[in-house]
């Protein structure tokens, strides 16, 4: 498969990951509250600003002249959303107890750590970060 088609496939995908992710951070702000870690300052602020910076991704994707940066933003993001991943799932139990219908379940928070690895190596691939081994 060329890089092309897998290329505009993945934005395909992103587009609509990315709009759907940051419309939830403003619809479902209290079910991501409940997630954020205690140690991260303003975290509604911050649930606000990773919305904002997913949907401008989403639109960043359309622009050609700049989608290898915002493949790039896109990896860093998810290393980003790395620590609130690990504290949910090494806090699900808590979690759950604390926030009741506010939480995801345990199962989830553990398979979501290696599919987390896929959403950082796979933009970063795209981006050119790790090299593009088809040919163009």
């Amino acid at each position: 498969m060329r890089y092309e088609t897998i290329e505009r496939w993945s934005r395909y995908f992103w587009t609509i990951l990315l709009l759907a992710a940051g419309i939830s951070h403003f619809v479902l702000f209290d079910f991501l509250l409940a997630q954020m870690p205690p140690y991260l300052p303003e975290p509604g602020f911050l649930i606000h600003l990773s919305g904002v910076v997913e949907i401008a991704f989403a639109l960043g994707l359309q622009v050609r002249s700049i989608r290898r940066w915002v493949w790039l933003g896109i990896a860093l993001m998810c290393v980003a959303y790395l620590p609130v991943h690990w504290h949910v799932w090494i806090n699900c139990e808590a979690l759950a107890a604390a926030n009741g219908a506010y939480h995801i379940p345990c199962w989830l928070a553990l398979v979501r750590l290696p599919i987390q690895i896929v959403l950082i190596g796979w933009p970063a691939w795209l981006s050119g970060a790790l090299g593009r081994p088809l040919k163009k």
